[in-house]
């Protein structure tokens, strides 16, 4: 298929199609193709966002957290592609091959890979609840509101009653000082905003209730 991204000759589908045969005929587990599927996208973000002199800090880990950041959402620019890295505690020597590479691997600009289950798996594994919650408020402060929906749709992927969503909500109560603090001045800064601001407000406000709506059970 011309465009197609390919390894070895084989494209997406084809080792999306081979994984799920190791399933019907290997009697492999579903866990064992989710594998086979992120080790691929991590060889497919090695080749699209790194170049062959990749430094030292482009380790997996590191490939992991960035495309996880940016797969939070709320990209408008370059600009806010490196904010969100360095908020991600990537370094700069890692921010101009990924801020390059990411635009159009997804989607039109820095759309991000999301709403999908790898997408999922690297927000939730890659960082902690305080930090989703740090990086959530970060964006609100530059009048992104979907991160925190991100957030709440991410965490909540396979029911509300995860451990995952039993520590982003305790968090939430832990630190709803500071939480509240900051989201009271970025709202109050928005609907003070003569740029659409009124609409980001409602829409950051609409985002935080379903985070602080989930069950604690």
């Amino acid at each position: 298929e011309e465009g197609a991204d390919t390894e070895g000759g084989i494209s997406a589908g084809g080792t999306a199609l081979r994984a799920l045969g190791a399933v019907l005929v290997g009697g492999s587990r579903a866990d064992d193709v989710f594998e086979k599927l992120i080790e691929r996208e991590r060889g497919f973000w090695r080749r699209q966002l790194l170049s062959t002199e990749a430094p030292p800090s482009a380790t997996p880990e590191a490939l992991d957290r960035a495309v996880a950041a940016l797969s939070l959402g709320g990209i408008a620019d370059a600009t806010a592609a490196r904010r969100r890295l360095s908020s991600a505690g990537l370094g700069p020597k890692l921010h101009g091959p990924i801020v390059e590479g990411f635009p159009g691997l997804y989607g039109p600009g820095f759309t991000p890979l999301h709403p999908d289950p790898v997408a999922d798996h690297l927000i939730r594994s890659r960082f902690t609840t305080a930090d989703l919650l740090r990086m959530g408020l970060e964006a609100a402060a530059n009048g992104d509101s979907e991160v925190f929906a991100t957030i709440a749709r991410t965490a909540t992927v396979g029911g509300t009653g995860n451990p995952y969503v039993h520590r982003l909500r305790w968090d939430v109560v832990e630190d709803s000082e500071r939480l509240g603090a900051g989201l009271a001045e970025v709202l109050s800064q928005l609907e003070e905003s003569q740029d659409g601001g009124r609409g980001k407000a409602l829409a950051l406000a609409h985002a935080v209730a379903r985070l602080v709506a989930m069950p604690l059970t």
